[in-house]
């Protein structure tokens, strides 16, 4: 029996084995077939090979909107401090700062934002 398994030839070019990739979960595996699989081997999604018609929504607290905001309200504060010398010398109307940076935050805030 010995001497059969040593007359069996080996192969000349290295077997291929495919990669997938789960377009759900993002795990990457090794496949021992040539076929696609039916599931992803970690999330067990049948979707796998299809990707997310919406990507998924991120789901804050009321605390953590809130310390959001706040942290919104403090940069805005500090932007306009660094912005207040530019405006020295004109009326209040006038030195609203609308560059994009101010106008994000205020989208944020829920605050006019000044652009007409």
């Amino acid at each position: 029996m010995s001497e059969e398994k040593d007359n069996r030839e080996v192969p000349s070019r290295p077997v291929i084995r495919p990669r997938w990739t789960c377009l759900r979960c993002g795990h990457v595996w090794i496949g021992s077939k040539q076929t696609p699989p039916v599931l992803c081997v970690k999330c067990r999604n049948p979707y796998w090979a299809r990707p997310r018609k919406r990507p998924r929504r991120l789901f804050y607290t009321k605390a953590q909107i809130e310390l959001l905001k706040q942290a919104v309200q403090i940069g805005l504060e500090e932007h306009q401090k660094a912005h207040k010398s530019v405006f020295e010398g004109t009326s209040d109307e006038d030195s609203d700062c609308i560059c994009d940076n101010c106008t994000l935050m205020k989208k944020a805030l829920g605050l006019p934002t000044g652009a007409h």
